[in-house]
């Protein structure tokens, strides 16, 4: 039980530690200007021209992509937190 107990530590911080590697382009540790230059930058490769409607439409849809893997990682954390309570417990 105690070995099981510990895989399933060792297995949460894994996961937490796979948290910025989920995020599109392991931006965890970036810096909100480092995230803005990166995502200016990747819109102009795409050929958008700030200022146009296609530009302002890459923005959001790579913001709404972080947003959404962050809500992803959070809720599969979350239950990898309740599966390990409940191994705990025996169930």
């Amino acid at each position: 039980m105690v070995r099981l107990v510990a895989l399933v530590g060792l297995l949460a911080l894994a996961a937490c530690n796979q948290t910025g590697a989920r995020t599109p382009g392991g931006e965890m540790f970036m810096s909100d200007a480092a995230i803005m230059a990166k995502d200016e930058g990747q819109c102009r490769s795409f050929g958008a021209t700030p200022g146009t409607q296609a530009y302002f439409d890459c923005r959001m849809t790579l913001n709404q992509n972080r947003e959404r893997a962050a809500s992803n990682q959070h809720r599969y954390q979350a239950q990898n937190l309740r599966t390990g309570a409940m191994l705990r417990r025996g169930y």
